[in-house]
């Protein structure tokens, strides 16, 4: 198949149980070694449209989720329904559901912090792991109050507080997620309207707004995490121009990830896979296709 054949329209949507009443929707292009592909807030499997279509033509069996509360996925109404812990784990039963042992994980934002907690707590699923604009958990942790990243990170902060966000968010047709994705970008335009809307009304179905924020406040348990070394080989790719991250969380270091390489993308930020989708994909290629 070309590459101009694998179109969102030859995507394949499916659906998996991951637990009792959890049930993932999916969709799914190419065949090959697994490849998982995991979102993070505000978004879904869409975001991923550029790396599905090129990965798939590499040769890979590409699954891009919506992850639990997100799209056409489930959405438990519990707050510890959205621990990482769930919510890793659904990744490691989702590997097992189709048919396989082990995968390469890619995450971005929140689910580079599923993915990183995936390879941490059940290594045997995560052959490789790449991170885009996520931290390390504990990392993360450690950093949030100092002042750098705090003054980053006040939404996470009015994130804990009831009902309020999610009427906020909502109010004027998603307003304020649209300036999200237009003004955070390292040019402006790089996410186009249509894009936008695609993005909002996947986010706009019944029960998303607080499944979605519920990961920030089940995440206000993260400074008591434990942590464990991540033995596969790490790729961390990073829009060094991130509003929300300070670029200080892209390296993790050794203690947390020995065979970490970082790669930096100057003219990017927070919604790298989406601002330079050809660099990304590069960069995703080379790290699948080289020798462990």
């Amino acid at each position: 198949m070309r590459p101009s054949e694998i179109t969102e329209q030859s995507f394949e949507h499916h659906t998996a149980e991951v637990s009792p009443g959890i049930v993932l929707h999916y969709v799914e292009a190419g065949e090959g070694p697994l490849v998982l592909l995991l979102h993070g807030f505000p978004e879904s499997w869409y975001t991923w449209r550029h790396q599905i279509s090129a990965l798939a033509y590499e040769g890979f069996r590409v699954i891009a989720p919506d992850l639990r509360g997100y799209g056409d996925s489930s959405k438990p109404t519990e707050l510890e329904d959205y621990t990482l812990e769930r919510l890793s784990a659904d990744i490691a039963n989702l590997i097992e559901a189709l048919g396989e042992q082990r995968a390469v994980v890619v995450g971005h934002d929140w689910g580079g912090l599923v993915a990183w907690e995936l390879a941490m707590h059940h290594p045997e699923r995560v052959q490789k792991l790449a991170v885009l604009n996520a931290p390390h958990p504990t990392v993360f942790a450690r950093s949030i109050l100092r002042p750098r990243q705090l003054r980053k990170s006040w939404y996470i902060v009015a994130f804990q507080l009831p009902v309020l966000p999610e009427l906020m968010l909502a109010r004027n047709d998603w307003e304020i997620l649209r300036g999200v994705f237009k003004g955070t970008t390292a040019k402006r335009g790089a996410i186009s309207s249509d894009e936008i809307d695609r993005s909002i009304e996947a986010f706009s179905k019944p029960g998303v707004v607080t499944s979605a924020i519920n990961y920030y406040r089940a995440g206000a348990q993260l400074p008591r995490r434990r942590y464990e070394p991540v033995r596969c080989p790490v790729r961390i790719i990073w829009g060094r121009q991130d509003h929300a991250l300070s670029e200080f969380l892209a390296d993790p270091g050794s203690k947390f990830a020995p065979m970490r390489q970082v790669f930096f993308i100057e003219d990017a930020a927070h919604w790298v896979q989406n601002e330079r989708p050809g660099r990304v994909n590069v960069l995703l290629r080379e790290f699948l296709l080289e020798d462990d």
